[in-house]
């Protein structure tokens, strides 16, 4: 089959999807709500400019939660007189999600439909009989799809396979 010619401009969805061929991972998921309207859940790493701003405002919000206490590693020497310092491991988030003891509301898989279809969209998707759920569990989904290709991918440095030898040259 010819490759087609680069230069020819393709629409935002041919290149997203061409992308996401590329690079093994599925582009979009779509599901359609009771209303009869589909919606779009795009990659985690296809988010529009807008999907992109809403979902690291999400992100700086969640560094705000609650974590659990943090671990703290004290300073040693080895034997071979290596000095290692002291540090901490911050302690995971606690879920669900709290700020200051205070159950995060709405939760987070709201906030993350919010995140991607806006304010109104998520009314209109939630009205249709979607759940906010849908979304988390799909980007599970795709990022599982995308480890377990990278992990039977034989060039990957993450691959369950042997790689073979070359030939010696002459």
């Amino acid at each position: 089959m010819a490759s087609e010619n680069p230069r020819i401009p393709k629409s935002i969805q041919e290149a997203k999807e061409q992308a996401a061929e590329y690079f093994g991972f599925t582009a979009s998921v779509y599901i359609q709500t009771k209303d009869g309207k589909v919606w779009e859940i795009p990659n985690p790493g296809l988010l529009d400019d807008d999907q992109q701003e809403r979902w690291e405002e999400l992100q700086f919000q969640l560094e705000q939660c609650d974590r659990e206490d943090d671990i703290v590693i004290p300073e040693r020497t080895l034997e071979d007189g290596t000095f290692i310092p002291a540090r901490v491991i911050p302690g995971e988030v606690i879920v669900p999600h709290r700020i200051n003891g205070e159950l995060l509301k709405p939760p987070y898989n709201v906030r993350l439909a919010i995140a991607l279809f806006g304010e109104e969209g998520y009314r209109e998707y939630k009205a249709g009989g979607g759940i906010a759920n849908q979304i988390a569990l799909e980007w599970a989904r795709m990022n599982k799809e995308y480890q377990e290709r990278v992990a039977s991918d034989p060039k990957s440095d993450g691959s369950d396979s042997a790689v073979e030898s070359l030939p010696t040259g002459d």
